[in-house]
């Protein structure tokens, strides 16, 4: 997600790089801009495909909404990057998720956990496996009022 490809040397099949002024934008320095502006293999996923990013494909939310809203309107649900990956992923019949770096405690995040938590219970309730470190505060169970929260290792 976002600039995370270009820092870490690791495989990568896919960029989810949703902010539409990512060529513009401050919080990214000029060598993700540049690194953007570069052919890649795999594809970098967007609200709209921009020509400055050669890769850049339109993300397929109007798809996806349909395909997996039943009777109700879940596209408020997008509501961080990791959403968008995790709706992706069912559409590709994936039926094993490993969520890395995403904890969500910071202040700034909290606002974005009911999106993350939405689209994990729907993918957990369509049989997909979810995984997360056993560092990870993402995933946490509890039983009110038995019990506080505490880490649930891979689901």
């Amino acid at each position: 997600m976002n600039n995370h490809a270009m820092l870490w040397d690791r495989r990568t099949t896919a960029v989810f790089e949703m902010h539409p002024d990512a060529l513009t934008a401050d919080r990214y320095g000029e060598d993700y801009r540049n690194w953007l502006r570069q052919r890649h293999p795999f594809p970098i996923y967007m609200h709209e495909a921009d020509p400055a990013i050669p890769s850049s494909v339109t993300y397929p939310r109007t798809e996806l909404i349909n395909l997996h809203k039943g009777n109700q309107e879940i596209y408020n649900f997008h509501s961080v990057t990791p959403t968008y990956a995790l709706a992706l992923a069912l559409d590709m019949g994936y039926r094993r998720v490993e969520l890395y770096g995403i904890d969500m405690e910071k202040e700034p995040w909290q606002a974005h956990r009911d999106g993350l938590f939405f689209w994990i219970g729907f993918l957990l309730a369509k049989g997909i496996e979810i995984h997360t470190p056993d560092t990870s505060p993402l995933l946490s169970e509890a039983l009110y009022p038995f019990t506080a929260p505490r880490k649930v290792a891979a689901i």
